[in-house]
């Protein structure tokens, strides 16, 4: 990821989240890797991952867009990527009941770091396959 967006991110969430209690909001609204994650996206150390972001959007009451548009983006995406596929169409691999029997043995919280878990290890390798795509072309 660009570092010049990232730190547009982090103005963006600074600017939004300045003059709260960040341990409590992180409690309230579930925001994966808590108070410190939070510090880590309004400094910039840390991307926003879309899962933080939903938190931030739906605990700030704002559109994920006034923080972060690239991850208004890539929600708006999935949501096309699977708003034509009836439900009835979809179907569960055993491999998807082994995983939905383990988040269901799962707090919220546990559920919310291994989702931040796998979003962070998908787009470390999209970010991988994007550099291995630009080295060979």
């Amino acid at each position: 990821m660009d570092d010049q967006i990232r730190q547009q991110e982090a103005t963006n969430l600074n600017t939004l989240i300045k003059n709260l209690n960040w341990a409590k909001f992180a409690r309230d609204f579930a925001v994966p890797g808590g108070a410190s994650m939070i510090y880590q996206h309004a400094t910039g150390r840390r991307t926003i991952s879309l899962n933080a972001g939903l938190a931030y959007a739906k605990g700030l009451g704002c559109a994920l867009e006034a923080i972060s548009p690239r991850l208004a983006l890539l929600a708006q995406s999935v949501r096309n990527s699977t708003e034509e596929i009836p439900l009835q169409s979809r179907t569960l691999s055993p491999q998807d009941h082994i995983l939905l029997d383990l988040f269901a043995g799962l707090t919220p919280k546990q559920r919310a770091e291994e989702i931040r878990r796998l979003v962070e290890a998908k787009e470390h390798n999209d970010a991988l396959k994007e550099e291995l795509a630009q080295q060979s072309a």
